[in-house]
């Protein structure tokens, strides 16, 4: 019998019986600061070495098992203290007093307890301390254990200049010779820098060689200006899907006026905005950023006779300001659920963010750790984030360099979403890479020099971020056109055109903040589909990035072709360049290509098996999407909840899948195969954070 199999990510052949797991034992805990070998006292003695001189006191510790942490390993640990967050491998950070620390020493499910040291605490981003930078300004954000710690950490912060305080989040103004001091404070968990969070489009205003080709007509459009053509939305508007009754809340510089009866006529869908830029008055957007953004999810396109409009035009929008008129700049509070919370209680379970910190590449930080929690507490709320705008060579291979994802995109449960290009030959820029401002020290290399912004659909934007995060973790999921967008201007008096006028309605601009609007306008269909299709009541967020990643356009080999230098996609996706690939919104709502689709928060304390239909293709897609547990953010690995999906062929008896340690999905693509059916099976290979002992997952399949 003929059989030809491949596998998304790795080709794994599992010849183990099922139920049967590789032997599991926690003598390693991964700490950003270095991990510490619990067998070793070299390796308690290489940590300690950073620990502040001054004596720590503490009755926070991390316990560690000896195997992977059962429901009565919890139950045993909370009758002895109070469980803060999991700290791998197989080890939980608690708070608990030296009387019950002694008790649980005792147990023999107990591999080790170490006090949580201070130098566990501290962000390695920051400057090694010595005699020439002790006096050195910074900013600091301060993640306490939890937000009762908040009063008294702030009564020991007196005297220090506290810039903003919420829930367990603190933004403090230091001198770097004061770290030891406040990471010794009980109740703090991590302190890392302060970065600004920035804006994720592309400044071309005063790139050399940058001009604006002069304003367009009706009779000049070609369909491709919005980005919307390329990702397919004209079929999935075709068959009724766009976005009805769904509400999308955008968090950005501002919507227009900020007045629901005064916003352009091509913003119908707004229902309210909220203000959170510092000292705001109003949500209105004196900057342009985030009209632009709202325009590719909900504009309808009535003044540009629907040629030019949103991706989910018929949605529904909650407009979130975060433009403060007196930083000249966005104002992201401490807690960013305030946001969210803010969005899901008026009914929103979109929230697209086109904005990020690009001084933390790669990081889980406190602001991804704050997405994650938020998304493990509302399940049903998909928040999408920038990629960002970091992608260089400076290798000059003629290959845009890995690992430039900026934070909160590095969070598990975001979808992370990066830019490739749209297709428009004329209006917007059309200056090679090489000739832009940042050209000579980004992009100077063949092929990428002489590229254009938006020359070729099946390419990846020069500037986009690419994967993986630090811990080895794919980003960006997804991508989708982010060159040469054309959408709606702010008609605020003094706001940026951005990269130029199209006419007096609307503006060309481009960066990871264009495409992640229309992703979430894609995410906004896609959840209009569920429900009004395939009868999903409230489909998860786990689900819609599963339904999209499954749908998409694997742009391997790239807009250059295969290449001996300078090929831009290396191996088919699912890959850190693209993810799993261009969003296409045929795919993702022909009810046809879906043979099933589970979301359900099921407990998996055995394994959870259905069968699927192979049918007349033989070709089978599964992807499997879960929402992760927010992780410590001292840890190194931000994973915590390990779930495996294994697809077995009942005629051969081989069974395939991708034992990943690192990603909250997963994925596996079958050919060839012969069988009237093959069995899924989703295996909790470790669950230590679970809520009622159940974790929600998604798993989409497709032909």
């Amino acid at each position: 019998m003929s059989h030809n199999t491949y596998i998304t990510k790795m080709v794994v052949v599992l010849t183990l019986v099922l139920g049967i797991t590789q032997a599991h034992s926690g003598t390693v805990l991964h700490f950003k600061k270095g991990a510490l070998n619990t067998d070793s006292q070299a390796s308690f003695s290489q940590l300690a070495t950073g620990q502040s001189t001054v004596q720590q006191k503490t009755n926070f510790f991390v316990v560690q098992f000896k195997n992977k942490i059962t429901v009565e390993n919890k139950k045993f640990l909370r009758r002895h203290g109070e469980i803060i967050n999991y700290v791998p491998e197989d080890a939980y950070l608690i708070k608990a007093s030296v009387n019950s620390i002694n008790k649980i020493k005792v147990s023999t499910d107990i591999q080790a307890v170490v006090p949580f040291f201070s130098s566990f605490r501290v962000s390695d981003q920051f400057a090694s301390l010595s005699v020439f930078n002790a006096s050195n300004k910074a900013r600091v954000v301060i993640k306490l254990t939890s937000n009762k710690e908040l009063e008294p950490v702030l009564s020991q912060l007196k005297g220090h200049s506290i810039v903003a305080s919420q829930g367990k989040t603190i933004y403090l103004d230091i001198k770097l010779q004061d770290l030891p001091a406040l990471s010794i404070i009980e109740g703090v968990e991590w302190i890392e820098p302060y970065s600004q969070p920035k804006l994720m489009h592309i400044d071309l205003q005063n790139a050399t060689g940058f001009e604006n080709q002069g304003q367009k007509t009706m009779d000049d459009i070609t369909g491709f200006e919005s980005g919307t053509k390329i990702m397919n939305f004209d079929t999935a508007w075709a068959r009724g899907y766009t976005g009805l009754n769904q509400i999308v809340s955008m968090a950005d510089t501002g919507l227009d006026s900020g007045k629901v009866s005064t916003l352009h006529s091509d913003f119908q869908g707004v229902l309210s905005g909220q203000a959170f830029g510092m000292f705001a008055r109003d949500w209105s957007d004196p900057m342009g950023h985030g009209t632009h953004v709202a325009g590719s999810v909900i504009g309808n396109g009535s003044k540009s006779q629907g040629l030019i409009k949103g991706g989910a035009y018929n949605s529904s929008m909650i407009a979130q300001g975060m433009w403060s008129p007196v930083m000249e700049n966005l104002s992201v509070p401490p807690e960013l659920s305030t946001m969210f919370q803010a969005a899901y209680d008026l009914g929103a379970r979109i929230h697209t963010n086109s904005w990020g910190s690009p001084k933390n590449l790669g990081v889980y930080d406190v602001y991804a750790g704050q997405v994650d929690a938020f998304m493990w507490e509302h399940p049903d709320m998909l928040i999408l984030f920038a990629a960002g705008n970091s992608g260089q060579d400076l290798d000059k291979d003629g290959r845009i360099d890995p690992g430039s994802v900026s934070s909160p995109a590095t969070a598990k449960n975001v979808l992370a979403v990066g830019a490739s290009e749209n297709y428009l030959l004329s209006g917007g820029n059309q200056t090679p890479l090489g000739k832009l401002r940042p050209g000579p020290t980004k992009w100077s290399a063949e092929p990428i020099s002489t590229d254009l912004l938006s020359d070729n659909a099946n390419g990846i934007a020069a500037f986009s971020s690419r994967g993986p995060a630090l811990d080895g973790r794919l980003k960006p999921e997804i991508v989708a056109p982010g060159t040469n967008i054309v959408s709606l201007c702010s008609t605020v008096e003094g706001s940026s055109p951005l990269w130029g006028g199209f006419n007096e309605d609307y503006c060309y601009s481009g960066g990871t903040s264009m495409s992640t609007p229309l992703v979430a306008g894609a995410a906004a269909v896609v959840r209009e589909f569920l429900i009004f299709n395939m009868g999903i009541a409230v489909p998860s967020a786990s689900l819609i990035k599963a339904v999209l990643m499954s749908s998409t356009d694997d742009l391997f080999p790239g807009q250059f072709g295969f290449r001996n230098q300078g090929q831009e996609l290396l191996v088919p996706g699912p890959n850190n360049d693209q993810g799993y690939g261009r969003v296409n919104m045929e795919k993702a709502t022909q009810r046809g290509k879906f043979v099933s689709v589970v979301d359900d928060a099921v407990s998996l304390e055995k394994d959870y098996e259905y069968n699927v239909p192979v049918g007349g293709s033989g070709m089978l897609n599964f992807v499997l999407v879960y929402t992760d547990a927010p992780s410590s953010i001292s840890a190194s690995k931000a994973l915590v909840n390990d779930i495996d999906m294994y697809i077995q062929d009942p005629d051969t008896g081989v069974t395939y899948g991708v034992s990943d340690r690192v990603n909250n999905h997963e994925s596996v693509i079958l050919t060839g195969i012969q069988s009237s059916y093959v069995k899924v099976i989703i295996r909790g290979h470790n669950l230590p954070v679970t809520k009622n002992g159940k974790v929600p997952f998604s798993v989409v399949v497709t032909r």
